[in-house]
């Protein structure tokens, strides 16, 4: 999926679309990766010797990508990366969530009762309920002022981690209460790394890409902040709460006319 998001950003920002939030672009971007990402599961479920699993756990792979794991925090559309500093709970957020987790709640788990049973059913409707509801209540937020180099990011893994082993762990002990604990292990680290990408872990590492290209370019120097302490103490920078501004706008002016003459 993420291949997919990065490779519909690079199209849009070819054409100049890139900047424009438009809901449509969206459903085009959205609907294709469902389909592939349907088709392949069933495929991996050969069609011809069991059709009927094969399409319906395509048909519920599907659905799924569809949740705001890839669309609602996809980042194909946005150039900027916003860092996950803070973390609040909105239960109105959390109300809206549960009413959208038990329509797809209920709809996976009558697919997959046809399917797999009602053990399945019953888990995989809960697991998908509680997944609405607690991605709907966390909401993100952004701190106004920063006193240290690099807090956000440093947040975003923060808070990456702690919400991913709350839902790790809340979502492994009840798959493996079902399943018995190895597949409850495995559960828990694949709702564990969703959840410390969505809250913040993507962000840290689009930040780190980043920072690794543009010094694969010479651009900067691979430890940033090391550079920029030493142009503040030798007084062509200084330092701003977490950020940094030339000492005269002379100063920035010029390095900007040398970066254009290039």
């Amino acid at each position: 999926m993420a291949i997919l998001d990065g490779w519909y950003f690079e199209h849009r920002h070819v054409q100049g679309t890139e900047y424009r939030l438009e809901p449509r672009a969206g459903w085009r971007q959205l609907i294709p990766a469902s389909l592939i990402v349907g088709t392949l599961t069933a495929l991996y479920y050969d069609p011809l010797v069991q059709p009927v699993i094969a399409i319906g756990s395509g048909v519920m792979e599907a659905i799924l990508s569809t949740y705001g794991l890839y669309f609602k925090n996809s980042q194909s559309y946005h150039t900027e990366i916003v860092p996950v500093e803070a973390v609040n709970w909105s239960w109105p957020d959390a109300a809206r969530g549960a009413f959208w987790g038990t329509i797809v709640g209920l709809a996976i788990g009558g697919l997959g009762w046809g399917l797999f049973g009602n053990t399945f059913a019953f888990v995989s409707g809960i697991c998908l309920a509680c997944i609405f509801i607690f991605q709907g209540g966390v909401q993100h937020t952004t701190i106004e002022k920063r006193s240290l180099p690099n807090l956000g990011i440093r947040l975003s893994i923060r808070n990456g981690l702690l919400v991913a082993i709350f839902l790790g762990f809340l979502l492994g002990s009840l798959t493996g209460t079902i399943w018995g604990p190895p597949f409850g292990l495995l559960m828990g680290i694949v709702f564990f790394l969703g959840g410390a990408m969505v809250n913040g872990g993507q962000q840290a590492i689009r930040h780190g890409l980043v920072r690794l290209l543009l010094w694969q370019k010479d651009a900067i120097p691979l430890r940033l902040i090391l550079f920029l302490d030493t142009t503040a103490d030798r007084i062509l920078l200084y330092k701003v709460g977490g950020g940094y501004m030339f000492m005269h706008p002379l100063l920035q002016k010029h390095f900007a006319e040398l970066y254009h003459i290039r």
